[in-house]
């Protein structure tokens, strides 16, 4: 493999690249050489290694096969490496900010308005909304219908979710790992939608999602009580914005204001500034579904 990175700059792709931890074929030290070998060649790439994952730990049936779901971010990885190449659609709330961070591109999380939860045309997620009150009849629960419409956009309202993945996830990855059990971090990060519903275990819908051919439901109170304990694990700054209306959470990290802040009040969440960013994305995302009563989604 290390031999074949010189002649894939040719072809002008990228690599994102999934390893397994204890896999016999390539070790740490050759990933980093692929990694390095792919740079120095101009080519756009990522690696991520799977902990505690054996070879071929992605085909059912292998040996190690059943670590596959420790990779808890192999859903949202590709979305974010791919990001340059989806369009993202012009003339809504935050276009000013879009270009500020990657104009109308990229993977974002995003809270869904009535109007386009309960939309069963193309562009809707009618189909979700329709299937989530199947699986929860079934369980006994009552059907989740009372999505807030649509506010008027203001600024620091907290009346609308938008933030932008744009950092790495490895230190967040790793901070799950340390922190939380397989089954936590899997509700934590690992949903297609998050809904305000009090949810014993996720909720898998045979719906496509972005990158797979099923939709993962998580309850955001659950959620919720994960991201505190990461939060707490980190000791996040009581200054991290607490309203994402507009990409807020992402220009504070990304324009320096946390690294300022961090430089003169240090603390575990100012050592790793990606970290700190998915904890307070995954905090906020779980808050503002609960207290806006709306789902929040990839997009």
């Amino acid at each position: 493999m290390l031999e074949a990175t010189g002649g894939i700059a040719d072809h002008d792709v990228g690599v994102l690249m999934f390893f397994a931890e204890l896999g016999h074929g390539i070790d740490a030290e050759q990933r980093t050489q692929i990694s390095d070998a792919l740079t120095a060649s101009g080519v756009r790439d990522e690696k991520g290694a799977c902990p505690g994952a054996q070879h071929a730990f992605f085909f059912p049936g292998c040996e190690g096969a059943s670590t596959a779901s420790r990779c808890s971010d192999a859903d949202v990885r590709p979305r974010r490496f791919h990001a340059p190449t989806q369009a993202r659609p012009v003339g809504s709330r935050s276009d000013v900010s879009r270009a500020l961070y990657g104009p109308h591109m990229g993977v974002y999380l995003v809270s869904v308005a009535a109007e386009e939860w309960f939309d069963d045309e193309e562009d809707g997620r009618g189909g979700v909304a329709s299937a989530l009150n199947v699986e929860l009849s079934r369980r006994g629960l009552p059907p989740y219908e009372s999505v807030p419409v649509e506010a008027d956009f203001v600024r620091g309202s907290g009346q609308a979710f938008e933030e932008k993945l744009i950092p790495s996830m490895d230190g967040f990855d790793a901070l799950c790992q340390a922190h939380l059990s397989r089954e936590e971090v899997e509700t934590v990060r690992g949903w297609t939608v998050l809904v305000p519903l009090s949810l014993d275990e996720e909720i898998w819908l045979p719906i496509n999602s972005a990158s797979t051919d099923s939709t993962m439901v998580a309850g955001a109170p659950q959620a919720l009580a994960i991201a505190e304990k990461l939060a707490a694990a980190v000791d996040l700054s009581a200054e991290t914005p607490a309203t994402c209306d507009n990409l807020d959470l992402t220009a504070w990290f990304m324009d320096g204001a946390a690294k300022e802040l961090a430089a003169v009040r240090p603390g575990p969440w100012g050592d790793d500034l990606d970290t700190a960013f998915y904890v307070a994305l995954f905090l906020r995302a779980a808050q503002h579904s609960i207290r806006r009563g709306c789902p929040i989604i990839y997009t």
